[in-house]
C-alpha cells in the first residue's frame, strides 16, 4: 500500500502559501542530481494504491534529500496539487504559461489541469492496466520520495525539439520567492508551450517508471520504450518498421534514440497482435478541458512484454552492479548511458522475447541475431 500524504487542491495556490511544514526526515543524503533525459511531445491515488512488485529488493538509504534552489524554479509562484503530483507554474515573466485559458473559472489554467489529467491517466495505465510498480513504491525511491513535482518552464527556443525532461534523483526544490518545498520529490519539467493531446507528460512519467526499475539509460531503450508508452494514450508516435535482421542493423538500432520507438512498436505488435487492454470505464471517461478524451483508444500492443522486460532489466542492473562493485542506482551518468551495456540490454530483451510464441520469420530472425555486434563508438 502506497500512502500519499497530500490531498487534491481544487484551486491553484500561490507558492508562499502552498506548504511550509518540514517533511520530518533526517540529514541530507549524499547523492548527485542527474537530469535523466529529454523527451518529446507518462483507481485514484488519494490515500493509496495497491501496487505489485516484480523487482529485486534494493533498499534506498534512509534519510532526507538534498535541497536545490535553481534560479528558474524561483519564478514558479503557483502550484496545482492533485494526488501525487504538484504542478508548479507562473503567469508572468519568461516562464509564463503560453496557454492561460480557464474555461471553468476555477482559478487553474486549463493547460495545467490537462497536464495533470494526462499524468494521472498515464499512471493509471502503467500501474492498473500494465501492472508496473509505481516509482514511489520502488525500493530506490519509497524511503525518501513523497511525490512527483512537475515544473512548467520555458525549456528552449521556439523551434526546440525538447518539450520535457525527467530526472532520476530525489531532491527538495525551492520554488517561488525562495520558499522551500515541503517534501522530497521526483522531478519532471514540461515546456510552457505544452498542450494536449501531445503526450510528453506520459512520456516523461514513463522515464520515472524506468528509473525505478533499472539504472540503464541507453537511449535506444529509454527513449524508444517511452515512445512505445505514448501509444498507450494515442497513436501519435505509433509507427512501426521491420525488425533488425543483420549485425549492422542492430548496431544502428543501438546508436539510435527516439527513432528506436519504431523498433519497440514493431516488436510488441508481433508479440501481441491483438493488443487488448482492459481499461477501466472511469479511465476511458477522462476528458481534457475541451472535451476530447485523454485516452484515444483501448489498444496497446505488448503490455505483458514491457512489464517482463523492465523486471528483467532490474535483475540485469543488479548483476552489473555486483560485477563492477557499484552501488545499485549510484552509477555514474556516463556508465548509465554507456554503450558497453548494449549487449546486456539486448540479451535481456531477447530472453524475454523467447517467453512469447515465435510464430513469424521476422521474430525468428531477431532471436537468431548475434548479440554482440560492434557497439556504436567502439
Amino acid at each position: 500500500m502506497l500512502k500519499v500524504i497530500a490531498t487534491a487542491h481544487p484551486l491553484a495556490t500561490p507558492i508562499h502559501r502552498a506548504a511550509r511544514a518540514s517533511n520530518g526526515l533526517g540529514p541530507a543524503a549524499q547523492a548527485r542530481n542527474r537530469p535523466a533525459r529529454v523527451g518529446l511531445g507518462l483507481g485514484t491515488l488519494m490515500v493509496g494504491l495497491m501496487l505489485g512488485s516484480g523487482t529485486p529488493a534494493r533498499a534506498a538509504e534512509p534519510g532526507a534529500c538534498p535541497v536545490r534552489r535553481p534560479a528558474d524554479l524561483a519564478a514558479l509562484d503557483r502550484v496545482h496539487h492533485v494526488e501525487e503530483f504538484r504542478l508548479f507554474y507562473t503567469l508572468r515573466g519568461p516562464h509564463a504559461l503560453r496557454h492561460t485559458q480557464d474555461a471553468d473559472g476555477n482559478g487553474v489554467p486549463d493547460g495545467v489541469e490537462d497536464a495533470a489529467r494526462q499524468l494521472i491517466a498515464a499512471r493509471r495505465l502503467f500501474v492498473e492496466v500494465i501492472g508496473l510498480t509505481h516509482p514511489l513504491q520502488q525500493p530506490r525511491y519509497h524511503a525518501r520520495a513523497q511525490g512527483i513535482d512537475i515544473h512548467l518552464l520555458a525549456l528552449g527556443p521556439e523551434n526546440a525539439v525538447s518539450h520535457g525532461r525527467a530526472y532520476d534523483e530525489v531532491r527538495r526544490y525551492a520554488h517561488g520567492a525562495g520558499a522551500p518545498s515541503a517534501r522530497c520529490a521526483l522531478r519532471i519539467d514540461l515546456d510552457t508551450r505544452w498542450s494536449p493531446p501531445n503526450q510528453t507528460p506520459a512520456h516523461e512519467l514513463f522515464h520515472l517508471f524506468q528509473n525505478g526499475y533499472t539504472p540503464f539509460k541507453a537511449a535506444w531503450f529509454t527513449e524508444g520504450t517511452a515512445r512505445w508508452a505514448e501509444s498507450a494514450l494515442g497513436p501519435g508516435t505509433d509507427t512501426a518498421s521491420t525488425l533488425p535482421a543483420t549485425p549492422a542493423a542492430l548496431s544502428a538500432l543501438w546508436a539510435s534514440s527516439y527513432q528506436a520507438g519504431a523498433f519497440w512498436n514493431r516488436l510488441t505488435r508481433l508479440l501481441d497482435p491483438a493488443g487488448q487492454m482492459p481499461v477501466p470505464d472511469t479511465l476511458q471517461a477522462m476528458r481534457y478541458a475541451d472535451g476530447r478524451p485523454v485516452l484515444e483508444g483501448t489498444r496497446l500492443h505488448g503490455a505483458a512484454f514491457m512489464k517482463a522486460l523492465l523486471e528483467a532489466l532490474a535483475q540485469a542492473g543488479d548483476r552489473v552492479s555486483r560485477h563492477n562493485g557499484w552501488q545499485p542506482f549510484d552509477w555514474r551518468e556516463s556508465d548509465q548511458k554507456s554503450h558497453q551495456h548494449d549487449a546486456d540490454l539486448w540479451a535481456a530483451a531477447i530472453e524475454v522475447v523467447k517467453r512469447f510464441p515465435i510464430n513469424t520469420p521476422e521474430l525468428a530472425r531477431l532471436v537468431d541475431l548475434s548479440t554482440s555486434p560492434r557497439s556504436p563508438g567502439t
